[in-house]
């Protein structure tokens, strides 16, 4: 773990989102089931990430989110980011379900993707 995201470390369960977020609007897949499910990011912090995507993951889940790299080709070269549901509500406004996702321990790689989408 690196000091770039260090309330990574610190989460819990009863914890409600304290980080600043940041806009982001890229593509991701959910890995539901043994399916990936397409979906699109709302927002992203050092705890967290918002997407909106087609299924309605229970909270409390253990799921992989599979996020590009900043500047990535679309559809190549994705990392696979351990997530937890924290929240799933159905969202009009974004055609699906709205799901907050808190980061669990994340390899090296995904903290790099993170960290590319939060300085970039």
């Amino acid at each position: 773990m690196t000091s770039f995201l260090p309330s990574l470390a610190s989460r819990d369960g009863a914890e409600r989102r304290v980080d600043p977020r940041k806009p982001l609007r890229a593509n991701a897949e959910l890995l539901v089931g043994g399916e990936n499910v397409a979906g699109r990011t709302l927002d992203i912090s050092t705890s967290g990430i918002g997407i909106s995507t087609s299924v309605n993951p229970r909270s409390g889940e253990s799921l992989s989110l599979l996020l590009a790299p900043v500047g990535a080709p679309r559809g190549r070269d994705f990392v696979v980011v351990p997530v937890t549901v924290v929240h799933s509500v159905l969202s009009r406004g974004e055609g699906g379900f709205k799901v907050g996702l808190r980061f669990a321990e994340l390899p090296a790689a995904a903290i790099e993707v993170v960290r590319g989408y939060l300085l970039g």
